[in-house]
């Protein structure tokens, strides 16, 4: 999507995941039974959401503090093929016709609740954010991208990005945001936070066109995380990347909290007080889904899909390789239908 105008770079910031035909890897029956009893089909109010969000965030057992590769590679699958968060040009049209929100942040928010419905601890699941001006080409793409994070059996964090071929080290998912989208500049600039799961976006109240940024907030890309309170510096994972504190995380993230300030809002997002995007129901489709479904549509891995060995060397790997190859065929023609 070309940024006309500040207006278009506003909602712009969004553009990542275009929609893609879903995979077919989609079989069997699991069972669902430790589901919270809870619909919200009729609700029009942004605290029903909510409610619903900590029910599945607090109700459901914690008994497993890792998932093993198998389980991982499900709750992937279990992802990229739920009604609501799979990538498809149904869902496109029906919750981003525009094609200018993407939805990122719905499918982290989708994998993080799967996980819980796996049993998987709250404190084995992360958000992970990278923000910047991020680019494949000469003009920006996209300001931000989020994906969650998962503990593995080894207690590795895994990346479990439905966009991608398949759940990759955390190491990997940042070497691949790096080289395809962060390396016109020579060097890596963008930033990248580890957080906890209540983090959904990161705050738009204020965002300001490039040439006026003051580097107060996170979003723009002057903002320096090394100077400020808060920020831990993680050069494991990148010499970009940082863990935020909790207060810190309520302050520039837009979280679903209690406080109003910052509060993540499941229905519609507004930039600068004046732009306001509408989610068309993505969340209440979304949490109805999670919350209300008895029998689960199951996810089966299938070997089809080619998952990514992580025992190759990442920088030797074709880009589009790690993409999932639906998402590849939609964006890559999308992309030059654009430019032409």
């Amino acid at each position: 999507m070309k940024q006309v105008g500040f207006s278009v770079f506003l909602i712009g910031i969004f553009l990542f995941c275009f929609s893609c035909k879903s995979p077919s890897n989609y079989s069997g029956v699991a069972s669902d039974r430790d589901a919270p009893d809870i619909s919200i089909r009729n609700a029009t109010s942004d605290e029903a959401v909510r409610a619903a969000f900590y029910s599945l965030e607090n109700d459901l057992p914690k008994n497993m503090e890792t998932l093993s590769s198998e389980k991982i590679k499900s709750l992937y699958s279990e992802a990229v093929n739920h009604p609501i968060a799979k990538i498809s040009e149904e869902n496109l049209k029906k919750y981003d016709p525009n094609g200018i929100i993407g939805f990122c942040f719905g499918r982290a928010m989708a994998v993080h609740l799967l996980a819980r419905k796996m049993g998987l601890a709250p404190t084995s699941i992360k958000k992970f954010f990278v923000i910047g001006d991020l680019r494949s080409g000469r003009e920006s793409e996209w300001r931000f991208h989020v994906t969650t994070l998962v503990l593995n059996e080894n207690r590795e964090w895994i990346a479990v990005d439905p966009i991608m071929r398949g759940p990759m080290p955390l190491r990997d998912w940042v070497k691949y945001v790096q080289r395809v989208w962060d390396s016109w500049q020579g060097s890596p600039k963008a930033k990248f936070y580890v957080v906890t799961t209540d983090a959904v976006l990161p705050d738009l109240a204020v965002f300001k066109a490039p040439e006026q940024e003051t580097g107060e907030y996170i979003i723009e890309i002057k903002f320096d995380p090394s100077i400020q309170v808060g920020f831990k510096h993680s050069p494991e994972i990148s010499e970009t990347a940082y863990n935020v504190d909790l207060e810190r995380e309520k302050k520039f993230f837009a979280a679903v909290t209690e406080d109003e300030k910052t509060r993540f809002n499941f229905l519609s997002v507004t930039i600068n007080e004046t732009e306001t995007i509408n989610f068309s129901n993505y969340f209440v489709d979304l949490l109805n889904d999670l919350t209300a479904i008895r029998v689960s549509r199951a996810a089966t891995f299938s070997s089809e899909l080619g998952f990514f060995d992580v025992k190759q060397n990442i920088e030797n790997v074709n880009p589009l390789d790690l993409l999932h190859p639906e998402y590849v065929k939609y964006y890559v023609k999308k992309k030059q239908s654009s430019s032409q």
